[in-house]
């Protein structure tokens, strides 16, 4: 009996043993079922797979799809290839010094160009106010730029036995859209890493979601361009960044197309939105966005919404924008002149107004009106309800 007892004590333990390594082997990260790569460079770990994105090669051929983009200062769109991702790929990085080319490698999600408005600081002929022209043209097309609050957070992670390779894990999983990456060191070429042999940085395009709905997913903007020929930016303009080919823009160059912050909202008006969008005709939105001294007055429908732009070459008002019935929320991307007309017939006094500003009265407000401060193009965004 003893040695029965002691036989199934065994089995026990080895049995437990054997339990123990299935667990352990059915929690093996992710990083060592996947192939390791031979070469140094950037890879994405995608369903088991390797596949290169930077640098180096892999066994799995990247699945590329193209993609238009706007590019700053650049009068067409282009053509890129995008590798295609799903949501919950990781990545691998592999170089001489992982923990440097780690802090030169980072990821965001392209926003989505609405508008390109173009100011030219070269003065037109008959312009009294020595501004060069304002143009705005439609891109609807995903720009090759970074937003600040875009970047994609990627936590580190050692990899077992490889102190030359470090996994870059998104701390959420990536949502539908195109992305960028961008390898940017600080000092130039690094000596066989991943910058190895190429230029001091590099871009490459990632997209997760089919095409086009995941191109068009990004946070909408319009792009503002000033100065020079055309409002082309110069060289040395802040906004171009480590790599001229994928800059950071500044927040001004890049207003929200909701616009932005805080909003102006009239007391006792409801939290939800509008039902229902109003079709502006051209020729009352060419009224409120031309340079030209177009006054008199349009009419805001009860649950609508409109946007435009104040062109900062207007000297004069904009129409009065009447509402049907009480109440509406305006928000304007830059600070602007405002104006309102009371529905006992009185005119109050003209304020500055903008993202950081905001005004409350609690008296009825009829119409409003807008004047450009002559710094920068505005988008004026009106819900009424």
């Amino acid at each position: 009996m003893r040695k029965k007892s002691s036989w199934v004590n065994g089995a026990v333990a080895g049995s437990c043993g054997l339990m123990l390594a299935l667990c352990i082997s059915s929690q093996t990260p992710s990083q060592e079922t996947a192939p390791m790569p031979e070469y140094f460079g950037f890879y994405a770990l995608d369903r088991g797979k390797l596949i290169a994105i930077g640098g180096g090669t892999s066994d799995t051929p990247p699945t590329l799809q193209s993609v238009s983009v706007i590019s700053l200062g650049a009068s067409q769109p282009s053509e890129r290839n995008a590798v295609q991702l799903g949501a919950s790929a990781h990545f691998l990085l592999f170089d001489v010094s992982p923990a440097e080319a780690a802090r030169a490698i980072s990821i965001f999600r392209l926003p989505f160009v609405r508008r390109e408005i173009t100011v030219s600081d070269i003065p037109q002929m008959g312009n009294l106010s020595g501004r060069g022209a304002t143009t705005v043209g439609q891109r609807n097309l995903p720009g090759l730029m970074r937003l600040a609050d875009s970047q994609i957070r990627l936590l580190q992670k050692p990899v077992r036995s490889e102190p030359q390779m470090i996994e870059l894990v998104p701390d959420q999983p990536l949502t539908l859209g195109l992305y960028g990456v961008l390898f940017a060191p600080a000092s130039g070429v690094t000596a066989g890493g991943v910058g190895g042999g190429q230029n001091p940085g590099w871009t490459a395009l990632l997209l997760v979601g089919q095409s086009p709905m995941a191109e068009q997913s990004g946070q909408c903007i319009d792009l503002v361009l000033t100065g020079g020929v055309a409002g082309m930016l110069g060289l040395d303009s802040p906004d171009v960044g480590s790599i001229g080919s994928f800059p950071l823009l500044r927040p001004d160059r890049a207003p929200f197309c909701s616009s932005v912050a805080n909003s102006s909202e009239q007391p006792g008006a409801p939290t939800s939105p509008p039902a229902q969008g109003h079709e502006v005709s051209q020729a009352e939105l060419h009224a409120l966005e031309t340079s030209d001294c177009t006054e008199g007055e349009q009419t805001v429908p009860a649950h609508s919404h409109l946007e435009f732009v104040v062109s900062p070459l207007r000297e004069c008002w904009t129409p009065w924008l009447v509402f049907e019935k009480y109440g509406f929320k305006v928000k304007e991307s830059g600070n602007i002149l405002l104006q309102h007309a009371f529905r006992d017939g009185s005119i109050g006094e003209q304020f500055e107004d903008g993202p950081k500003l905001t005004f409350h009265t609690k008296r009825p407000i009829e119409k409003i009106r807008f004047k450009s401060l002559r710094n920068e193009p505005v988008t004026i965004t009106l819900d009424a309800w």
